[in-house]
C-alpha cells in the first residue's frame, strides 16, 4: 500500500495553477502544440526567465498552470484540472519546497487525498485517502507519507 501511496503522491507532485504575474509583464511563448496547432504548453518569460508555465489539454480546456522563482522553481500556488475544467489537485511551493495544503480529488469533484507540508517541505499531520465515494479509506500519519527532498 505505501508503495501505492507513493506512486500515486509522486505522480502528482509534477501537476500543477499559480498567481501569475500581471498580464502586462513579460511575453507568453507557445513552446509546444497539438496536431491540430493549438497550444499544448505556454510559458510567460520575463527577463529572460520562465515565470510561469501553462499546460493545455487537446481542447484547449487548462490542464495545468504554475509559476516559477527567479531560479527557475516552482513556487507559489499549482493546479491541474481534469479536461472538464474540474479541480484535479492544488498544492503550493514556496521556492521549490512543497509547503502547506494538499488536495487532489476524483473526477466530480470528490476528495481523493487531503494532507498537510510543513514549512520544510515534510508531510505533517493526518493524512486522508478517500475512496471514489467519498467515505475516508485510510488516514496516515504525515510521517508515513514518503516524500521528496530537494
Amino acid at each position: 500500500m505505501n508503495k501505492l501511496i507513493f506512486i500515486v503522491l509522486a505522480s502528482l507532485l509534477a501537476c500543477g495553477e499559480a498567481v501569475e504575474p500581471a498580464a502586462d509583464s513579460g511575453q507568453t511563448e507557445v513552446t509546444d502544440t497539438w496536431p491540430d496547432g493549438t497550444p499544448k504548453r505556454t510559458v510567460r518569460i520575463v527577463a529572460g526567465d520562465t515565470v510561469a508555465e501553462r499546460q493545455y489539454h487537446p481542447d484547449g480546456a487548462l490542464n495545468q498552470a504554475g509559476s516559477y522563482d527567479a531560479e527557475g522553481r516552482r513556487h507559489g500556488k499549482w493546479v491541474a484540472k481534469y479536461p472538464d475544467g474540474a479541480p484535479w489537485s492544488e498544492h503550493t511551493y514556496d521556492h521549490g519546497v512543497q509547503v502547506g495544503a494538499y488536495r487532489t480529488w476524483y473526477p466530480g469533484g470528490i476528495p481523493h487525498i487531503e494532507g498537510e507540508y510543513d514549512a520544510e517541505g515534510r508531510p505533517t499531520g493526518t493524512w486522508k485517502f478517500y475512496g471514489p465515494d467519498g467515505a475516508v479509506a485510510r488516514e496516515l500519519p504525515g510521517s508515513e507519507i514518503p516524500h521528496q527532498t530537494n
